[in-house]
């Protein structure tokens, strides 16, 4: 496993830390690699109630993917299908796990950040979160089951908001949007968390990996054709100008000039 993803097991509590404070953790493929493979491990761990996981430094819990990285593993249609597998895979497993996964967020949550959050059990931000998914400032396609998720948290109309826009959210608005479960004072974030796992890590693990499967098919399932449909736009995104422009105006620190195509 990279040093960018840390697995402290003291159980009955798992905490897996993003590493690479430098980038405000921002992810790179073999990251989303370690990811699944630390979530498997904590999971399958006896003895393990409850699965945290959060940001090395105090400037984020994960700043989204890492841009640099792109052109090297982003760069046509063939990668960026086979990153979004890589990255599709660690939310999955954070979903199978059969303990509550919990995002202990401070500072920027953003992009990736954001989606892996989004597929943890339970969000709690310090006070200096922001949190936002991006993919419009950079002419990015955003995958159907993120996009699911984050309905499901806050609403079709919020959701199309902050896709729209690309906007940052502060940690109250997040709160009054259901996307955050609590919202505490940045030097009580860790305590309030290890509080809050106090508040059901006795109860019967058998009914708790009920409930969050339970919860979890309440989800809506994919419709295919809106999938394909997902896909399409996916693939037509990374050979259109739009992301070569959005990729390059991050690179060059300028605002994009987005023409459709």
């Amino acid at each position: 496993m990279p040093e960018s993803i840390l697995l402290d097991i003291n159980a009955p509590i798992a905490t897996i830390t993003l590493n690479r404070p430098e980038r405000r953790n921002a992810f790179n493929l073999p990251m989303w690699q370690a990811l699944r493979e630390a979530v498997q491990k904590a999971s399958g761990t006896q003895g393990v109630r409850a699965i945290v996981i959060t940001g090395a430094g105090d400037k984020a819990f994960a700043a989204g993917a890492d841009i640099k990285e792109f052109k090297t593993e982003r760069s046509n249609v063939l990668q960026a299908q086979r990153y979004a597998r890589i990255l599709q895979t660690a939310l999955d497993a954070i979903q199978a796990a059969p303990q509550p996964v919990i995002a202990q967020i401070r500072g920027y949550c953003v992009g990736g950040g954001c989606e892996l959050a989004n597929s943890c059990d339970v969000r709690i931000a310090a006070e200096d979160a922001r949190i936002g998914i991006t993919p419009a400032k950079l002419g990015l396609i955003l995958g159907f089951q993120e996009v699911r998720e984050l309905v499901a948290l806050m609403g079709a109309g919020k959701a199309k908001e902050l896709l729209f826009t690309g906007r940052l959210m502060d940690a109250q608005e997040a709160l009054r949007a259901g996307w955050l479960n609590h919202v505490v004072p940045v030097d009580e974030l860790e305590s309030f968390t290890r509080e809050f796992i106090e508040s059901f890590i006795h109860n019967a693990p058998i009914t708790i990996e009920a409930a969050k499967r339970a919860v979890n098919a309440c989800l809506p399932g994919p419709d295919g054709r809106i999938v394909a449909k997902q896909i399409e736009s996916f693939v037509r995104g990374l050979a259109g100008r739009d992301y070569q422009e959005g990729i390059a105006s991050f690179g060059e620190k300028r605002k994009p000039v987005f023409t459709g195509e």
